[in-house]
């Protein structure tokens, strides 16, 4: 039965988080199956066993506050016993347990508690005499009373679908009541709730209970027994109500226009796109590619920056749109490019300066990319000067050659090769754009 709970419980694990139950009661009736033994001084040992409804049972609990709050079970039971033998002499018995508890309980989610319970009790076991001094013989009703602490727990769980339940337990113990005997309770048991009728914030089910109660006590000594041995196994069916809060209602959307029945919403902050200049950053490299130190790279008509020992630099407020920078550094031809800087954003920029003196080289750039616009992991082949160039992350590529024509092969995985042919003079810069097509179209 627990397995049909806890896969039920599963089921609701991804419901909207709210707060517990605010608070339970269950009402149940049945009846036990019951083996009890009594031993008094200078009596005959007294016993009986058998089933007999009916058994009453209230149980509820309510917290003031998500982890703490106030028990209260409750039950009731009487049936009549008699005695075997010609005269059949019979006598009702009565037993009763009230329990009042503080309960602290740990809700990882709203369907599921842990608690313990601390309190204090009383009540009545049933159990009976007879009266050796009357003919015929009588049996009469003696009930063992006790009252003391007591300690408990429970595991509820209580999914909003058709199936919940609950494990429960106690063990208490007489600090006074019945002389001498002054009895050791322990009880565990079972809850199981079917249905989920819902009127407004109220959950009803319909239950089943099962519970196993054990009372112990007395003196042993030889000429002095005074004792009690009881063991109960009720088996009840009743009605549940739980209150719940409903689960908080989701967010409002953000709206910006007017909803279709021309009332103006109230408004809503909106981010402004980004409008601001952003970044251009690079490296400048001189002969052999190695990094420049000490050039100077600047935007147009602002004061240059100098390039740090690895060859970097940043310019700082620039565009957005397409800006131009130059560099200059002694011993090598002054360079010039372009980036696109998005807005508050980082554009990337490098250099490769020629000495002076020397013959300068011709920039192919390009930038390729998917035709849906994603970027691809590609290669871009100069044939002509066996060259091979890894496309970078944002789709550039940049590659130096001496003037002449070129044939440029640009290759990815899954898509269209393409084949482009280029011609630069010494110096001259020419720059492309790819779209890449997948393959099989």
């Amino acid at each position: 039965m627990l397995a049909v709970v806890l896969l039920h419980a599963a089921a609701w694990a991804q419901a909207p988080e709210r707060e517990p139950p605010k608070f339970r009661v269950s009402l149940s009736g049945g009846g036990a199956w019951r083996t009890s033994d009594r031993r008094e001084p200078n009596q005959p040992g007294l016993h009986y066993q058998g089933f007999a409804p009916p058994v009453l049972h209230l149980a509820g609990a309510v917290f003031f506050l998500p982890w703490l709050g106030l028990a209260l079970d409750a039950s009731y039971e009487t049936f009549a016993v008699q005695r075997e033998g010609t005269d059949r002499a019979q006598a009702r018995l009565h037993g009763a347990r009230f329990l009042g508890e503080a309960v602290a309980r740990w809700s990882p989610v709203h369907f599921i508690g842990l608690e313990l319970h601390v309190g204090y009790g009383g009540g009545f076991w049933p159990m009976l005499g007879v009266d050796t001094q009357t003919t015929p013989i009588t049996v009469q009703s003696r009930a063992v009373d006790w009252h003391g602490p007591h300690v408990g727990f429970a595991v509820a769980l209580e999914p909003d679908g058709p199936v919940g339940g609950q494990l429960f337990g106690r063990l208490g113990v007489a600090f006074g009541g019945q002389t001498v005997i002054r009895p050791l309770v322990a009880s565990a048991g079972f809850q199981l709730f079917f249905g989920n009728l819902t009127v407004g914030n109220l959950h009803g089910s319909v239950l089943l209970e099962g519970e196993v109660i054990g009372v112990r006590g007395g003196v042993d000594t030889s000429g002095l027994e005074n004792n009690f041995n009881q063991l109960q196994l009720r088996g009840l069916l009743g009605l549940r109500v739980r209150y719940q809060e409903p689960e908080p209602p989701p967010p409002p959307p953000v709206t910006t226009g007017k909803p279709d029945d021309g009332a103006t919403p109230p408004p809503q902050p909106v981010k402004p796109p980004p409008t601001g200049p952003g970044r251009i950053k690079g490296i400048v490299r001189g002969d052999k590619d190695a990094p420049l130190e000490g050039a100077e790279v600047a935007l147009e008509g602002k004061k240059p920056v100098k390039t740090a020992a690895d060859g970097s630099y940043t310019l700082e407020s620039a565009g957005p749109g397409v800006t131009k920078v130059t560099v200059k550094a002694k011993g090598y031809k002054d360079g010039d490019d372009a980036a696109q800087v998005p807005p508050e954003a980082v554009a990337t920029l490098d250099f490769t300066l020629v000495k002076q003196g020397e013959k300068q080289l011709a920039t192919i750039r390009g930038f390729v990319k998917a035709a849906s616009g994603r970027s691809v992991r590609a290669t871009v082949r100069v044939s002509d000067v066996n060259k091979t160039i890894p496309i970078k992350g944002d789709g550039r590529f940049v590659v130096q050659v001496p003037g002449g024509k070129y044939t440029l092969t640009i290759e990815a995985a899954g898509y269209v090769t393409q084949v482009k042919t280029v011609e630069v003079a010494d110096g001259d810069q020419a720059i492309f754009h790819c779209d890449l097509q997948p393959a099989g179209r």
